[in-house]
């Protein structure tokens, strides 16, 4: 069977060359780029389904204070003189955990291979 009898020349290609004469790793960028748009198209299409499918009340993360509660009473002075001791032992800990961040730091920033004085390492 020759070439010309077949009802559609064109549809039978080569194994290197399809449609029009494009060779077929064009094609196959081409349907990649379209996997992957389609893909994100269905990401962002399902993203926008979960939103609207949602009720309005799990929307809201807060739940807003109740204006008709009475106003919470102030601080008595021992409630002061705790909460200010407090303080002083967060900014003592925050402290701490700062210059041990940039202790740890120094250390991941110092080079192994440098000898300290007197020829020891560090």
């Amino acid at each position: 069977m020759r070439q010309s009898d077949i009802a559609a020349p064109s549809i039978a290609g080569t194994s290197q060359r399809d449609l029009r004469g494009r060779p077929w790793h064009r094609w196959r960028r081409t349907i990649a780029l379209g996997v992957v748009l389609l893909g994100l198209v269905g990401i962002v299409l399902a993203a926008l389904a979960r939103e609207a499918l949602l009720p309005r009340s799990a929307l809201t993360v807060a739940v807003p204070p109740n204006p008709f509660a009475p106003p919470r009473p102030a601080l008595t002075q021992a409630e002061e003189a705790y909460a200010r001791g407090l303080w002083k032992i967060h900014d003592d800990v925050k402290l701490g955990a700062v210059l041990r961040r940039a202790r740890l730091q120094d250390r991941r920033d110092r080079p192994d291979d440098v000898e300290g004085p007197g020829g020891r390492g560090p």
